[in-house]
């Protein structure tokens, strides 16, 4: 079994607990996405599937983005069928076609796959090392009711998990991350923020 070394890098030498995000920094959402679209519609390219894929993700991130920047809150479904319904509006090639014509429980399913996200190959055991010695966190976008199957099933053991709906508005509001530090009981400089999107990077650091 992997351990950490007795002494952590200099950058993390004061630090007590990492906050992970969740959505594409440990989890993968695009690959269960992509297997979705492809096997309901075959005769659509992978790289045509992947790039609608992209912009619909990029399509939910301005909705919940807006929404943590005025410290409001949302149910996640909606934001999911929004994104949709802009990311549409702009034609999105021979996928848009296709997803314009969608019913309201076609729309509803594609939205579903969103919680069948899994853990990147390094996910679990990189969380499993690090809580030896340090107390691991998630902090996401998501839903508690979504993501804790998720993390369960996939053998993902945080020693905390807050979310979106728990909390009461989305990031980058300062009070997502405002709340994991509370939850620690530490000083802000005792806390390092681990995330893919430098969005969320910076606005961790500023809070």
């Amino acid at each position: 079994m992997s351990t950490l070394p007795d002494t952590l890098p200099e950058p993390l030498k004061n630090v007590r607990a990492l906050v992970f995000d969740l959505f594409g920094t440990c989890l993968d959402w695009h690959t269960p996405l992509l297997s979705a679209l492809q096997t309901a519609r075959p005769e659509v390219s992978e790289d045509d599937w992947s790039t609608f894929a992209l912009a619909w993700r990029t399509a939910f991130l301005v909705q919940a983005i807006t929404e943590g920047r005025k410290n409001t809150f949302r149910p996640i479904k909606e934001l999911y069928l929004d994104g949709l319904s802009d990311l549409l509006k702009g034609g999105a090639g021979k996928p848009g076609e296709i997803a314009s014509k969608w019913t309201g429980e076609q729309r509803e399913s594609a939205v579903a796959v969103w919680n069948r996200m899994i853990p990147f190959k390094d996910t679990v055991a990189g969380v499993d090392l690090l809580r030896q010695k340090l107390t691991v966190i998630g902090l996401s976008n998501g839903s508690a009711p979504a993501l804790v199957p998720m993390c369960k099933s996939a053998g993902l053991a945080f020693d905390l998990l807050l979310t979106s709906d728990l909390i009461g508005t989305y990031k980058p509001s300062p009070k997502m991350y405002a709340t994991a530090i509370t939850a620690l009981g530490l000083k802000p400089e005792e806390v390092a923020m681990v995330a893919a999107h430098e969005w969320d990077l910076g606005a961790a650091r500023e809070e």
